[in-house]
């Protein structure tokens, strides 16, 4: 007799309320205080025990008199049996109460599962289910009786569960136990506690600690076990033991698995001699078949993915698997991927089985074609994975044995995309050195003899491509173009927005000591990084920019002034012929004149170098003396007081010639202005060009134009631009944390790029917050919990663990670097102490 027949139908109860065991216990429980009795007597106490308005009193009476049969007269005596279990049953039933009366938090931290023989199992299980019932609203009588019950069970019980543990198949070690269980939130905390998150690391802890995190549901859980022994190709034919082979065979043909040729519905209906409309139908009928079966069976597709999945790439390449897999087995595994309706999916045009709900096709594609580039080299597809030649295949065209050309692109872009990495430094175009450079890596590189653009062509296509001019005739690649930082920006635009037209040498004065230290050497350069960042507002012309809809060319207006006086003129002249100039505007336009011939008398008076009374032999004897005088004194710079002091005491006769009216000052512009062999910055004339660069900064502006870079990336760049090696990547990282998130050993991305909402990184923080309420510190050596965190589209690992804590919850978490270089620290993570 089963406990439905006992208990009215529709009736809600306690799960342990109404069973047969629990009924049994009362019956026998009744008896045992009964001693002897008649039915009567027996079922005149029942109430007192179970519900009548939820038992069949009559049914229930049946089943005492099977249990116990007629005794004499009508009569029930109390077995020594009975009497035994009973009494056992009150032995325990005061340590339950005791628990019981406890709270549960306090129940929660008593529990220990180093359950390494029964009377550690016997404590903790009890802990345990007390727990659990508290949880559940039940009643101390009929959670004494279940704890009870089980104890007695606990030697078949271990014993099913040892034999159920060592069939477990190794190709389900990798599942999450998330995946496959369902965990209220005792049993996730007593996972967590126990470092316990994939089936491999249930199988490892001791039997009797399985027994009590399973002692719940046991039968529950020994089937999910069960489920688990069953080899993966059994499980997988099993699965399609009911859909025809014929109809198997028709979504074969349809997709062309195993690079058989796809068919059409036409192809098929022929071959098969039916309608075209019959193979559609059987298509349909068995395409939903299969959807709904991989639905039913995702764990089995979850553990052949993750037993297949590398650690490296975000997909399973189908060479792999047809390499280590039969073919029959492995186009019903492709099947379920390709029909079935769940995250994991098979794409047959790449050939790559992956999580479309971490990674997105079309993304991955262009992370490849990114890294090619327009060029991919018959090289680069021999050793690439066959995603990548798949990918090769579908977006590039072979243009020779030697070239694959990115489909869209033509020769200009291979030009340019050269061009950018034979000079990061900046290529000359009037240079016939860099254009031969330029035509023989052409030739040697991928074979093109034909074609070939002409040295202006070339500077015409650089003109319409990704390049900056640096200098006159000079342009760099822009990807290699020095980045104006964010504040210094503000602070130029502001500066332009203050005037109706400002002269690109007026800024470039403006701001000059920032940019030399930047390595912005002249007006073009700073021109071609300033441009892209200019508003709506602003107009850029050749040499200014212009605010607002002003059609003025202020450089014309004011350099036809300054050119119409006919000898000296001042500052105050300037002034007084554009009413409201400030100073520095006045200024700026000087400056813009001096490499132009204008010499600066003082800093109030000025004349064109044409208009300045000096003979060309005088001009001849100045040069020599100071050439002379950069010999003598084996130096490569002077100071104009230098040069002045010297003619003063050495050369009265020059001396008077030049009719000097503001000493040295006077003559640094005299020599500025005249000889273009020179380097100059007052008072300084130098020999040769000098500038200062800051490492680390050029480092950071150069790769803040990438949404990605990385340690060799830099290494390239340094290389190349001839930079000093950076003192710690691991340090740089850190700097660039607010920009950029860690999310491989030396691989940064921008934070846009990684995509994490606030509801993301907020479950982020909530699975920290709950590891940390377990242990001191999260210490990624040996953390390997992975698989708690919620997806993103990274594949989790513990340098994007530090990296998004480093750069979103810095406020809440400290990170330790055990060591000091990138490539070999671990990290141990801890909530943040305030004092």
């Amino acid at each position: 007799m089963i406990i439905s027949e006992c208990v009215h139908a529709n009736r809600v109860s306690p799960k342990y309320s109404y069973t047969d065991e629990y009924i049994d216990f009362v019956l026998e429980e009744i008896l045992y205080n009964v001693k002897v009795g008649s039915d009567q007597d027996i079922m005149s106490l029942v109430p007192k025990y179970l519900d009548f308005d939820n038992i069949k009193s009559t049914v229930l009476k049946k089943k005492f008199i099977e249990l116990y049969g007629e005794k004499d007269k009508g009569k029930y005596y109390l077995t020594e049996s009975i009497k035994t279990k009973i009494e056992e049953y009150y032995s325990i039933k005061s340590d339950i109460s005791d628990i019981y009366n406890l709270e549960s938090f306090i129940i929660s931290s008593s529990i220990n599962l180093n359950a390494d023989c029964y009377e550690k199992f016997y404590s903790s299980v009890i802990m345990y289910l007390v727990l659990k019932a508290k949880v559940n609203n039940y009643s101390l009588k009929e959670t004494s009786i279940y704890i009870y019950n089980y104890l007695k069970h606990y030697n078949k019980n271990i014993k099913i569960l040892i034999d159920n543990l060592n069939k477990i198949k190794k190709t389900y070690y990798s599942l999450s136990i998330y995946q496959i269980f369902t965990f209220d939130n005792i049993d996730k905390n007593l996972m967590i506690k126990n470092n316990i998150n994939t089936v491999e690391e249930l199988c490892k802890i001791n039997p009797n600690s399985l027994l009590v995190l399973f002692s719940h549901d046991f039968e529950y859980s020994i089937n999910i076990l069960n489920s688990l022994s069953i080899n993966i190709k059994t499980v997988v034919d099993d699965i399609f033991k009911d859909i025809e082979e014929k109809n198997l065979e028709i979504l074969i043909k349809r997709n062309g698995y195993l690079n058989k040729s796809k068919m059409t519905l036409e192809e098929i209906g022929s071959e098969w001699n039916v309608t075209r409309e019959r193979i559609r139908q059987l298509e349909s009928k068995t395409s939903k078949k299969v959807k709904t079966l991989a639905a039913e069976n995702i764990n089995i597709l979850l553990s052949f993915y993750n037993s297949e999945l590398g650690k490296r790439k975000p997909y399973i390449t189908l060479d792999k698997l047809k390499n280590k897999y039969e073919e029959s087995f492995l186009i019903k595994i492709l099947l379920l991927f390709n029909y079935g309706d769940t995250n994991l999916t098979y794409d047959n045009n790449f050939q790559i089985i992956y999580d479309k709900e971490v990674n997105n096709i079309d993304i991955m594609i262009e992370d490849v074609v990114n890294k090619l580039g327009i060029v991919a080299e018959p090289s680069e597809l021999e050793k690439a994975d066959l995603f990548t030649q798949n990918v090769i295949c579908n977006n590039y065209k072979k243009i020779t044995d030697e070239l694959y050309l990115k489909k869209g692109c033509m020769y200009r872009d291979i030009f340019l995309d050269l061009l950018e990495e034979l000079f990061p430094k900046g290529y000359k175009a009037g240079s016939d050195e860099d254009y031969n450079i330029f035509i023989d890596a052409v030739k040697n590189r991928y074979k093109i003899e034909n074609d070939l653009p002409s040295k202006h062509s070339l500077e015409a296509m650089i003109g319409r491509g990704n390049f900056i001019q640096s200098d006159r005739g000079e342009y760099v690649p822009g990807k290699y173009a020095i980045k104006i930082e964010q504040e210094m920006l503000d602070k130029i635009l502001s500066y332009i927005g203050e005037n109706e037209f400002t002269y690109y040498n007026a800024i470039y004065d403006k701001f000059s000591s920032y940019l030399k230290k930047i390595g912005i050497t002249n007006r073009y350069y700073l021109k071609g990084c300033l441009d892209k960042y200019l508003p709506e507002d602003m107009t850029t012309k050749r040499d200014y920019i212009l605010c607002g809809d002003s059609q003025k060319t202020p450089y014309d207006i004011v350099l036809n002034q300054m050119h119409s006086y006919e000898g000296k003129f001042s500052k105050d002249d300037l002034k007084k012929a554009f009413a409201g100039m400030k100073d520095y505007t006045v200024y700026n336009y000087l400056y813009n004149e001096i490499d132009n011939g204008l010499i600066w008398i003082s800093s109030n008076e000025f004349i064109y170098v044409d208009k300045y009374n000096m003979s060309d032999d005088v001009k001849i004897e100045l040069k020599k003396f100071i050439d002379d005088l950069f010999n003598s004194l084996d130096t490569k710079l002077l100071t104009s007081k230098k040069i002045y002091a010297k003619l003063q005491l050495t050369n009265k006769s020059l001396f008077e010639k030049l009719n000097l009216t503001n000493g040295h000052f006077e003559l640094f512009s005299v020599i500025k202005a005249i000889y273009s062999s020179y380097f100059y910055s007052r008072p300084y004339v130098f020999l040769e060009e000098s500038a200062y660069n800051t490492r680390s900064t050029i480092i950071q502006n150069y790769v803040r134009q990438f949404d990605s870079f990385n340690f060799k990336m830099i290494q390239d760049y340094q290389s190349k631009m001839n930079i000093g090696t950076l003192y710690s990547y691991l340090e740089f990282m850190e700097n660039m944390s607010e920009e950029y998130v860690q999310v491989d050993i030396d691989e940064m991305v921008k934070i846009e790029k990684l995509n994490l909402n606030s509801i993301m990184l907020n479950d982020i923080r909530k699975t920290i917050d709950l590891i940390l309420d377990n242990f001191d510190l999260i210490d990624t050596s040996k953390f390997n919990g992975y698989s708690l965190l919620p997806k993103i589209s990274y594949v989790w690992n513990k340098y994007l663990l530090i990296g998004i804590i480093r750069t979103y919850f810095s406020d809440y978490y400290e990170i330790k670097n055990t060591e000091n270089m990138y490539n070999n620290t671990e990290f141990e993570v801890r909530r943040v102490k305030y004092e």
